[in-house]
């Protein structure tokens, strides 16, 4: 089961803060624990129409969202200079 502490580890790994927002954090992860139980696989939330290997959370799409919008579509991942610019 893919925790809190797990997606924190990866923003970290990849220079991004996780969504200060609990509920958000804690729903994507509810939906991301289901797609593992279903696909084997932890798949993003926001891709839920194209299962590939391409879109296990933290999907491919998300460095560029990321550098694009500040944030994840799934609004997971964050730039931690997004609240700076807002």
């Amino acid at each position: 089961m893919r925790t809190r502490k797990d997606v924190e580890e990866m923003a970290k790994k990849h220079g991004w803060i996780v969504n200060p927002n609990d509920r958000v954090v804690e729903g994507n992860l509810r939906v991301q624990n289901k797609n593992f139980e279903k696909y084997g696989k932890y798949y993003c939330p926001c891709k839920a129409d194209k299962i590939d290997d391409n879109v296990c959370a933290p999907c491919v799409d998300s460095p560029d969202e990321i550098k694009e919008m500040g944030h994840c579509t799934c609004n997971l991942y964050f730039d931690p200079n997004w609240k700076k610019e807002q």
